[in-house]
């Protein structure tokens, strides 16, 4: 299927979908963690994620031939989480959930669902991990 060539064309073909999100309230205690600042980390993590993947998966078990993949950009804060991060951590182990789940129900329309689990990267936003942080 050849790619959209101008703006005014509709693609109607997926074969990719690299899902990546990511907020955090980056050191703000659990004590002092506002219901705003987790909704927000939350629906952009989570939700927009969900909405990513499920507009994907409609396209992908609707076009023929059927399948595609979807690869969710976690965070190794799905296994380790850091101090002062509920939300980021909670939503990057609820991706976990959601990748393991579409995994198993796009099985039957070639649809594979997999994550990688990225750790720091070393830009200027990051340089206290190569100090250590907390």
């Amino acid at each position: 299927m050849p790619r959209c060539s101008t703006r005014s064309d509709r693609c109607r073909r997926i074969d990719l979908l690299f899902n990546h999100t990511g907020t955090s309230t980056r050191g703000v205690s659990f004590e002092d963690l506002t219901f705003e600042q987790w909704s927000n980390v939350v629906a952009t993590n989570l939700t927009g994620s969900f909405l990513c993947a499920r507009h994907a998966y409609r396209m992908m078990k609707e076009q023929q031939p059927q399948g595609g993949r979807i690869i969710n950009n976690c965070s190794v804060s799905a296994h380790v989480p850091r101090r002062h991060s509920a939300p980021y951590a909670s939503t990057k182990h609820a991706l976990t959930g959601l990748t393991c789940s579409l995994s198993l129900d796009g099985r039957d329309y070639d649809i594979a669902c997999g994550q990688i689990d990225i750790g720091n990267a070393a830009t200027t936003r990051n340089e206290d991990t190569a100090r250590g942080r907390l």
